[in-house]
């Protein structure tokens, strides 16, 4: 067996999913002004299989197993990732960056009041898409006619907690909306003055004074001026 010279022993050694087993050989690279030397290791990879690597690679982290590593993410990239350029992995990305990128913009209105994204959605892109498509996304819509809301806006993005709105929907759910109650539905003052006809503002006024917002009120008859005439000419 072919000795391993001056190169470091790396005999039981671990570099990420592979142990050193034993020297294999040495391999020579000749260039055109010089001459490479390669230390090579068999080695045992935790998926079963064993392999000859070179020494050097092991070292940096170039080579971490026999190349089932490779396929392994190549497979998850393909059942992921497929749909990266898609709009919907945009927003799927989008809600992880305000939950847990402390750089994006928005952060603090998410994840900085601790909203966070429901575990079997972070972990799995395919189940925030099949949840997707079967509760209203529809990609032939307009962006601004298909966004992710969250029904109570200090609630975590979860399946029973998100729907798919209108940009001008989302407006009426906010956490400093005002409420109340048409039709016997509780809904936003906006979406409220949508459906009555009442302007918010006159809404938000009768609101103000006690009475009902979607009912006029009568004014108050102003009294006449008196135009009798108390002089002796007028009698």
């Amino acid at each position: 067996m072919p000795k391993a010279g001056y190169f470091n022993d790396l005999t039981g050694q671990r570099f990420g999913r592979l142990t050193v087993i034993s020297f294999h050989d040495v391999q020579i690279v000749q260039h055109t002004s010089r001459i490479n030397r390669y230390s090579m290791w068999e080695c045992q990879c935790d998926c079963g299989n064993t392999c000859v690597v070179k020494g050097d690679y092991m070292k940096s982290g170039r080579t971490k197993s026999c190349g089932c590593l490779l396929e392994e993410t190549r497979h998850e990239a393909r059942k992921t990732h497929n749909q990266s350029k898609t709009r919907l992995y945009r927003v799927y990305n989008g809600i992880k960056n305000r939950c847990y990128n402390k750089n994006e913009p928005s952060y603090p209105h998410y994840g900085g009041r601790g909203i966070k994204m429901c575990d079997e959605w972070t972990s799995d892109f395919t189940t925030f898409r099949e949840w997707a498509i079967t509760h209203g996304y529809d990609e032939s819509l307009p962006s601004s006619q298909c966004t992710i809301e969250r029904i109570d806006v200090n609630g975590d993005y979860t399946p029973e907690n998100c729907r798919w709105a209108s940009l001008r929907e989302q407006g009426w759910n906010k956490r400093n909306t005002h409420y109340v109650e048409y039709g016997g539905k509780r809904m936003s003052v906006a979406e409220a003055s949508e459906l009555s006809g009442v302007n918010a503002k006159t809404i938000y006024t009768r609101l103000s004074r006690g009475h009902d917002p979607f009912v006029a009120q009568r004014k108050s008859p102003t009294k006449k001026a008196s135009n009798t005439c108390q002089t002796s000419s007028c009698r």
